[in-house]
């Protein structure tokens, strides 16, 4: 009998071990299926990121392409318009204009168009503003050659608008006429740099 009582309290002892180990087993297992979820989670978000990455990363090529289109128009930085200078120099030996002269003027006028007055358009980023530049030209040429001028300043990727017109009838140089036009283009300026 005594060798009975042995068996059963080491089954007993056993059982009760087995039956330790299988709760903490068990406890184990619900932790680490509750682990595998918040990972698969994680995961599942993460491959919805990667796809909103792709669609942000297009997004962003075509604001950088924009942006290159953007700067073409208005630049960013350009104190004295040569791009445009050079363009409207250009133009006028293309249309036979004489005596050209083309200058930039230091402050520029204001303009009903002024969109740095009238806008207040800033880029927060960047602390940039829209700045206006006058450029003005004098030259010779017949009203034909100044509306083909205009006409191909307006097709410029610049920028441009025409501010004032004078035109000066001179009989000693008939059949031009002395003509004086006065253009508004714009920059992005660092507000430090334009105050």
């Amino acid at each position: 009998m005594k060798g009975f009582k042995i068996i059963i309290t080491i089954l007993i002892s056993l059982f009760v071990c087995i039956l330790i180990l299988f709760f903490f087993s068990l406890r184990i297992n619900t932790f680490l299926k509750k682990e595998i979820k918040g990972i698969e989670k994680k995961i599942s978000q993460a491959r919805k990121m990667e796809k909103n990455l792709s669609k942000l990363k297009k997004e962003i090529a075509k604001l950088q392409k924009e942006m290159v289109k953007m700067e073409r128009v208005i630049p960013i930085n350009e104190i004295k318009p040569l791009g445009l200078i050079k363009d409207l120099a250009l133009i006028a030996k293309e249309e036979n204009l004489e005596n050209v002269e083309i200058y930039c003027q230091d402050k520029p006028k204001s303009s009903p168009f002024d969109v740095e007055n009238s806008l207040k358009k800033k880029s927060s980023k960047d602390n940039l503003k829209v700045v206006s530049l006058g450029v003005t030209l004098t030259f010779e040429g017949e009203y034909r050659n100044l509306l083909s001028f205009v006409k191909k300043i307006f097709h410029l990727e610049r920028a441009v608008l025409i501010d004032g017109v004078w035109i000066e009838r001179d009989k000693n140089i008939l059949p031009r006429q002395k003509i004086k036009l006065e253009l508004i283009t714009y920059t992005f300026l660092k507000e430090s740099e334009s105050d």
